[in-house]
């Protein structure tokens, strides 16, 4: 059996969302969340495998899929933030490098954002300071001198305030 990477996240993702819900007899909402935490889980381990084989647009479709999921659904339905957290990590981060791979400078800004946002609510100094140097890049290639400069100082400040080497983070 081979895996095609052709066509959108879409089908994938609302398919395997069938196959666990129905494949399970209860019909609770403790299924349907388990149910949820299974797809994005899944969906994200293949985005990851899409973007490290340079399937980047499959990745980023992927990744949107899992997004629209974990808005729509398991946010509501999993009460433990943290986990929830972990997940919209994950999502972000993936669509950031997807966007970035494929050159989408626009859209890997957005994700970037979105994700420099989250790293910060979560206290990650480390991983904030390598987000801000790498959308810094992006808004230098648009010639966004000014939103590159406040992220680079961004940056710089968090190496000055707690003596991190950028190097150690994850992107």
């Amino acid at each position: 059996m081979r895996l095609s990477c052709h066509g959108d996240g879409t089908l994938f993702i609302t398919s395997l969302y069938c196959y666990l819900h129905f494949a399970r007899k209860e019909d609770d909402v403790m299924c349907t969340i388990e149910d949820v935490i299974d797809v994005v889980c899944i969906g994200s381990i293949m985005a990851t495998f899409l973007l490290n084989t340079y399937h980047g647009k499959n990745a980023l479709e992927l990744s949107k899929e899992c997004l629209i999921l974990l808005d729509n659904i398991a946010g509501k339905l999993v009460p433990d933030k943290e986990f929830i957290e972990v997940l919209y990590k994950k999502v972000y981060r993936t669509l950031f490098l997807a966007s970035c791979i494929i050159q989408d400078h626009t859209k890997a800004a957005q994700y970037g954002r979105k994700l420099l946002v989250i790293h910060n609510e979560c206290g990650e100094r480390a991983n904030e300071c390598n987000i801000s140097r790498a959308l810094a890049s992006i808004y230098l290639h648009q010639s966004k001198y000014l939103d590159a400069k406040e992220l680079y100082e961004r940056a710089f400040s968090i190496i000055e305030e707690t003596g991190i080497a950028a190097e150690r983070a994850d992107v």
